[in-house]
């Protein structure tokens, strides 16, 4: 396994991906070298779809966003078809696997009246 995500990691950054996303790419990989070190799988080949929905499951029961766990399982459905393209897996078994689309959740955010309090006390700060 960790021959294809280094290989991918390799492959991307040499197309000039941006560092951030380099970084998301090394992480997200990570989390699924865990898994199957976790889960005892040394070979590609016994990566098998099953292994793809209980990946997701252990990433959500790890507390990862469902943004985070989507990102993630799209990023190793990418690097097993980069690896069936460059031929170092046989086939490409993911093609029918998907997923419901994860919902972004609001973030929190100051209001105009909280911005505007903090420059009121943070100006009476500065005058004092």
């Amino acid at each position: 396994m960790s021959l294809i995500t280094k290989s991918y990691i390799e492959d991307t950054k040499a197309k000039g991906i941006a560092r951030k996303t380099e970084w998301k790419y090394k992480t997200d990989l990570d989390k699924l070298e865990e898994y199957c070190t976790v889960n005892n799988i040394r070979l590609t080949r016994h990566f098998t779809e099953s292994h793809l929905y209980r990946y997701r499951q252990w990433l959500i029961a790890k507390g990862y966003a469902d943004k985070t766990v989507q990102g993630a399982v799209i990023l190793a459905k990418q690097a097993f078809k980069w690896a069936w393209r460059q031929k170092l897996v046989k086939d490409y078994r993911f093609s029918g696997v998907s997923f419901p689309k994860a919902k972004a959740k609001p973030q929190p955010c100051f209001t105009s009246e909280q911005v505007n309090k903090m420059f009121a006390n943070f100006s009476s700060f500065v005058t004092a």
